[in-house]
Formats: structure tokens, sequence, C-alpha cells
């Protein structure tokens, strides 16, 4: 989005977005935003852009270990990072054929459906359940209840890390 930003920032206006091939920065799609002054539809940014935000996400994640998601500004040719923090996924390794997902923030009505989703059917059903599991007697329970046990709350982790990679990680 050209200029400030602040109704990108704000989640007021869709950004534009690309799929790149992991480690090589080819674009895979790209699905324009939403611009006022501009029916065009053309990429903002050119594939040499593209292939630099890739190298740098590449080494960010070499540096530190962990998957990044990062923001980044722009001005001409050149792109400066501001942000890097990690993002819930699998470790990746040299043969991951993941591909990074380029975007900023979602926008209005994105955020509204996410906002009705987390404060109605989300936050509710995991104080259910945190209530429920902590409310059962492990100290009493067998070797196999307590490892039923265990592997129910395993699954209630990666549930909920699969809800979060789906619904607030867009």
């Amino acid at each position: 989005m050209p200029g400030l930003c602040s109704g990108l920032v704000d989640g007021e206006v869709e950004p534009d977005r690309w799929k790149l091939r992991r480690f090589t920065g080819e674009a895979l799609d790209y699905r324009p935003g939403a611009r006022e002054d501009d029916r065009s539809n053309l990429p903002l940014l050119e594939d040499a852009h593209l292939v630099s935000l890739s190298r740098t996400l590449d080494n960010v994640e070499l540096l530190l270990g962990w998957p990044p998601d990062v923001e980044w500004t722009g001005r001409g040719d050149r792109l400066t990072l501001l942000q890097a923090r990690p993002i819930t996924a699998p470790d990746a390794s040299s043969d991951d054929k993941k591909a990074y997902y380029l975007t900023l923030r979602p926008g209005k009505d994105r955020l509204r459906v996410l906002q009705h989703r987390v404060a109605d059917e989300l936050i509710p059903e995991l104080e259910a359940a945190g209530k429920r599991l902590a409310s059962e007697p492990l100290d009493e329970y067998s070797d196999g209840q307590l490892a039923a046990a265990l592997e129910e709350r395993f699954a209630a982790v990666r549930r909920w890390r699969q809800i979060y990679r789906d619904d607030v990680t867009v």
C-alpha cells in the first residue's frame, strides 16, 4: 500500500498478498489488496523485491532458529526489516516445501468475524475445557488413566495450536 499505510496497519484496508516458494522467492500466487486510488490491481512489489524478502526470511529463520513473522517497509528499491517474531509452525528444514505467506493484517471485516469467534466461541470453550481438566483428580489415577489423561491434554494442545494457525494467523 503506497503512502504511510495507517489504514493498512489499522486493519481498514486489505493488503496485497503473495505466496512464495521457500528458499527461492518465486511468486506462486498474488492477490491484490483493495486500493481506492488504483484500480489496476498491479503488484506493488517486483519479483526482485519478493526474492529479497524471501532471502531475508530465510536469513532471519537461520539466525533465530524459528520461522519468522516479519514486518518490513520499503521505499524505492530499498526494503527495511522492522521486526521479526516467531510464528506458530512446525520446524522448517532445508527440504521443507511450505510457502512463506507475505501479508500484513487482515481487514476490518475479517477482524470483526475473528473477534466474535474468539469472544463467543473459543474463549468459552477453552475456559470450560480448562475447568474440566483442572477438576480431574490426577493424583488418584492409575498409570493407565494418567497416560490417557496426558494424551487427552496433548491432543487438546495440538487442536488449539491448529485453531490458532487456522483462525488467528490468517
